[in-house]
C-alpha cells in the first residue's frame, strides 16, 4: 500500500549522523550478518524497509551498512561491509576502522554501474582487533 505522507523532516535521521567518531568511521548497520533479507534505511520515513530477499540458502556474510552524511556516485551513502564478532540490529551505530575497498558493479533493471563497498572492522571487535589492513585478513575471509 502506498504511503500517504510525503517526505518528512526527521531531526535525528540516521542519514544525518556525523560520518566520523574520533579516528573511526561511523557505520549504520542496515542488514545484519546471517540475514537473507536485504534491508535499507528509508530516510523519508525514518524506518528500515525490505528491499529484497536473497535466494534460499544465501545470507549476508558480514554486517552491511552505510556511512551517514556521505554520497557515493550512485547518490546513496557509502556502503560498508563490517567485520565484527556477532551481528547487530539494524540501526546500530558501529564505529569502525576502514581497511580497504571492494571494487564492484551492480546490475539493476538491465543497467550495470559501479558499486564499491568499503571494508571495515568494528573498533570494539575482539575477534578482529589485530586486523588493520587487507593483508591482515586470512585468505579464507
Amino acid at each position: 500500500m502506498p504511503r500517504k505522507s510525503g517526505k518528512q523532516d526527521h531531526p535525528r535521521s540516521l542519514e544525518r549522523l556525523a560520518p566520523f567518531d574520533d579516528d573511526c568511521v561511523v557505520v549504520v548497520i542496515e542488514t545484519p550478518k546471517g540475514s537473507s533479507n536485504k534491508l535499507a534505511f528509508e530516510p523519508r520515513y525514518g524506518t528500515f524497509v525490505l528491499k529484497r530477499v536473497l535466494p534460499a540458502g544465501e545470507v549476508f556474510p558480514f554486517d552491511f551498512g552505510f556511512v551517514p552524511s556521505t554520497r557515493a556516485d550512485d547518490g546513496d551513502p557509502l556502503d560498508v561491509l563490517v567485520l565484527m564478532d556477532s551481528p547487530v540490529v539494524p540501526g546500530c551505530d558501529v564505529p569502525s576502522r576502514v581497511i580497504g575497498v571492494i571494487e564492484g558493479e551492480q546490475t539493476e533493471d538491465g543497467k550495470t554501474e559501479r558499486d564499491d563497498r568499503l571494508l571495515a572492522v568494528a573498533a570494539k571487535s575482539s575477534t578482529h582487533r589485530s586486523i588493520h589492513k587487507l593483508s591482515d585478513l586470512s585468505p579464507r575471509t
